[in-house]
């Protein structure tokens, strides 16, 4: 399969022919879907099954026995994300909770001075090595795909899920002076998903009220 072929090379970064049994894995499991393509080949990199080497990929048979492959997907992704060093995982979890796109300040602030504005720079950056996430502008990244976000917003535990919420809500009423009142409304969204009832009221109010305002003018 040369477009298989192709986008091995392209992702492992080859300058060499990709060996046909590692093309025949990654055809036989992605069925046709270029994105789970994808995620298998970064899997198997991941994992050691496949090791790059000036330019030239190898299968380790020992490793590929030893590797385990999710059926979906979303189990592909968070496979990827269980490999990931410890001091970054917070990090991934959190920029989920923000949403698909996510400011670095917003990061920085719910991290709670865990690492500073260096260090969560580099992490982001080692992210998009492993091509998870990407810069959108200055100070902002993404997650490549929607499956992605969803995968590292399910590794939190619902509890944990809704504290990170509110940490976000927090610093949205915190810093709406900084960043304007088109935040009114993922203000209100993140107090309504971290269980907060009163206060997401509060500010789908106040976000419906400048809406009028604004439509008024």
């Amino acid at each position: 399969d040369p477009e298989a072929e192709q986008l091995i090379a392209r992702r492992l970064e080859l300058t060499a022919g990709v060996p046909a049994e590692i093309v025949d894995l990654v055809v036989a499991r992605a069925e046709g879907n270029p994105f789970v393509a994808e995620e298998m080949v970064l899997v198997l990199r991941d994992a050691g099954a496949v090791v790059v080497k000036d330019g030239m990929a190898t299968l380790s048979a020992a490793r590929l026995a030893e590797t385990r492959f999710p059926s979906t997907l979303q189990g592909l992704v968070t496979a990827r994300l269980d490999r990931l060093p410890a001091d970054q995982q917070p990090t991934v979890k959190y920029a989920s909770v923000i949403g698909r796109s996510f400011g670095v300040d917003v990061l920085l602030g719910i991290h709670g001075g865990a690492v500073d504005r260096d260090e969560l720079l580099r992490q982001l950056r080692h992210l998009d090595d492993l091509r998870l996430t990407e810069q959108e502008a200055d100070s902002v990244w993404s997650f490549r795909h929607a499956v992605i976000r969803e995968a590292a917003y399910e590794l939190l535990p619902f509890v944990a899920r809704q504290r990170v919420h509110f940490a976000v809500a927090q610093w949205y009423e915190s810093n709406l002076a900084v960043v304007g009142t088109s935040a009114l409304a993922i203000l209100a969204w993140h107090y309504r998903m971290a269980g907060d009832a009163m206060r997401s009221l509060h500010w789908f109010e106040r976000a419906g009220d400048h809406a009028l305002a604004q439509g008024a003018n």
